[in-house]
């Protein structure tokens, strides 16, 4: 930075330092708004003539742009709070700009020092991102790990900044109904007063008891972050969405891991099709799997000979010595310690906050959204945060009405995501379906990349609205916006056919599937046997035109039929079929005759 600075100081010819004027000019050329910028040099009190150096710079940067509790963020101490939200996720950032953009006086509470804005599960994606960029090594997945979270932190600082929102640092707990008590880091408390408040304190990872989590070596979804070597060996309690997600990416670095989980059955919401290729992608990179398994105890043992953490983890299925256990069994909402018991708000199962349609509480002026609430997608969460905040306040928007329909994605790579209606769910509703599927390898970009995949379409035979989509393949979470998209607006497969997408882009997956359920949707089960049925009744009508006959398709077809009928059975082999079609104008082998008797169910 300080390279850059002297550069522009030389472009300049300044000597010395650079002026307010000068300096707002170097601000906008890296980028930073205009209007954001000039907000920023009347709070840093930029004289357009008094020269600043470089140190000045510095402690306008960490004053003005990025700390916590900098002159951009300074709590004021004069007046309450119209909003003060608690959590700084991206449920809890959406419900304070979304406040503050309507010109309210808005806090949002945090204790950590340094809020990244980011999303639970924010880690596994760093790892993942690290692992695709084929960073092998522990020092080259930190680093990148590091520079991910350094970014979310600045670009979130930036946004609340922004907005003119308070940044609170600190562990909140209700006093009453329109105050809280916030603990600081630095110790002390102070008191905040507000109108109205949201809570967006996310979720935290579940303990079971027979897991000792102080043991050097045991990790949770939460402290996973904590590890700092790549693991030989691991062992993973649970086989849900977060544990198969590490279980993956860990194997992918060269891990043996073994996966416990007490079900008898797993990811039950995925379409079989999609469970088939995570299970096959997982047993390739030779993850164990064990069902209906528990774990009954964990006992530490002597270093191994790498000095890291060793472990056996005894369970119903044997035991197994590993460098570390990560439990991945589910997540509850963060709501200990915010004393919610004084005010009344109603705490369900999974502490998760109660709330209705509208994430009201029922209690005063209180909201809950995101994770604690039940939302556990970060995008749900922000969905949420933007109905509340307008409940609150107001908006000629404001509606009841979501999305029905909503994607889903599970990040193992390759990545698969779905939306609407799996096969299975399809099966136990009793609906007239079908179900096509479109391989990667059809697209030109497959074909290239090599990359294996598919998308699977699920339609509805008496009117052809696509009921569910699902994808296993790279792209995958970009791919299913429109297939959700489509299932919840109706949408049919012959209005995707219409749809024209960018070329050479996987999501001309969409118009090979459309095209081959739009076949399908008039029963057919062959396209090679339709085909020829097809080629046989053109063929005929070609015939009875240059011959000028008066007999019909029909007539001529059963004419033939009874010709090559020797035994009068009102059916023919395979041969007969072959010769009747012959003696029609179509010659035929004996597969594409075969596949014309399947198409039509005769049994030959």
């Amino acid at each position: 930075m300080e390279e850059v600075w002297n550069a522009f100081r030389r472009e300049l010819g300044a000597h010395g330092g650079l002026t307010g004027a000068q300096l707002q000019e170097f601000l906008i050329r890296l980028g930073i708004d205009p209007a954001h910028v000039k907000d920023l040099l009347k709070e840093f009190s930029a004289d357009p003539h008094q020269r600043f150096d470089f140190s000045d710079f510095l402690r306008f940067l960490e004053e003005g742009l990025e700390g916590p509790e900098g002159k951009a963020a300074r709590p004021s101490e004069s007046k309450p709070f119209d909003l003060i939200v608690l959590g700084c996720g991206p449920a809890g950032v959406k419900a304070a700009t979304e406040a503050a953009s309507r010109g309210y006086h808005v806090g949002i509470v945090e204790p950590q020092e340094k809020p990244t804005g980011a999303p639970t599960g924010a880690y596994s994606k760093c790892i993942r991102e690290a692992v695709m960029a084929k960073k092998w090594t522990w020092p080259e997945i930190h680093d990148m790990v590091q520079k991910i979270v350094a970014h979310a932190h600045e670009n979130t600082m930036r946004l609340l900044h922004a907005f003119h929102i308070d940044v609170l640092v600190g562990a909140a707990s209700f006093v009453d109904t329109k105050t809280i008590s916030l603990a600081k880091p630095s110790g002390g408390t102070r008191t905040l007063e507000s109108s109205a408040f949201v809570i967006a304190t996310g979720s935290k990872a579940n303990h079971l008891p027979m897991i000792p989590f102080d043991l050097p070596g045991v990790y949770d979804s939460d402290t996973v972050s904590q590890i700092d070597f790549i693991p030989k060996s691991m062992v993973v309690q649970g086989a849900g969405i977060i544990g198969l997600e590490y279980a993956n990416m860990f194997a992918k670095l060269g891990a043996r891991v073994v996966v416990v989980e007490f079900a008898d059955k797993m990811l039950q919401m995925l379409d079989r099709e999609l469970q088939a290729a995570l299970l096959a992608d997982l047993a390739a990179n030779k993850v164990e799997i064990l069902l209906k398994t528990s774990i009954t105890t964990v006992r530490p043992q002597e270093a191994g000979i790498r000095g890291k953490p060793s472990l056996i983890v005894d369970t119903t299925g044997g035991s197994f010595r590993c460098e570390c256990l990560l439990s991945a069994v589910g997540r509850c909402g963060t709501t200990d310690g915010l004393g919610l018991e004084k005010i009344g708000v109603t705490i369900g199962r999974g502490k998760m906050i109660q709330v209705d349609e509208n994430q009201y509480t029922g209690v005063a002026n209180i909201y809950a959204v995101g994770d604690v609430a039940g939302g556990n997608l970060a995008t749900i969460g922000q969905a949420q945060a933007v109905r509340a905040v307008r409940r609150l306040f107001g908006s000629g928007k404001f509606t009841l009405v979501d999305k029905a329909v909503k994607p889903y994605t599970v990040w193992t790579i390759p990545e698969i995501s779905w939306a609407g209606l799996n096969e299975q769910e399809a099966e136990q509703k009793n609906l007239n379906f079908g179900v096509v599927r479109a391989d990667y390898g059809k697209t030109v970009r497959g074909i290239v990349s090599g990359e294996p995949g598919f998308l699977k379409l699920i339609f509805d035979r008496d009117n052809g609205k696509v009921l569910g989509v699902h994808i296993c393949g790279s792209q995958a979470s970009e791919l299913i916006n429109f297939g959700a998209d489509a299932v919840d607006s109706g949408t049919t497969i012959f209005e995707i056919l219409q749809f024209v997408f960018p070329a050479v882009t996987f999501h001309i997956l969409y118009n090979w599937a459309a095209a081959e359920a739009k076949i399908r949707f008039s029963g057919v089960k062959s396209l090679s046997g339709a085909a020829s049925w097809g080629r046989l009744r053109r063929s005929i009508i070609r015939s009875l035109e240059r011959a000028e006959s008066e007999l019909s398709f029909e007539e001529a077809v059963c004419s033939a039929f009874r010709t090559f009928d020797s035994d009068g059975s009102g059916f023919l082999t395979s041969e007969q079929l072959q010769a009747a079609m012959s003696s029609l104008g179509l010659d035929l082998d004996k597969v594409a005759v075969e596949e014309m008797i399947n198409e039509v169910g005769l049994l030959a």
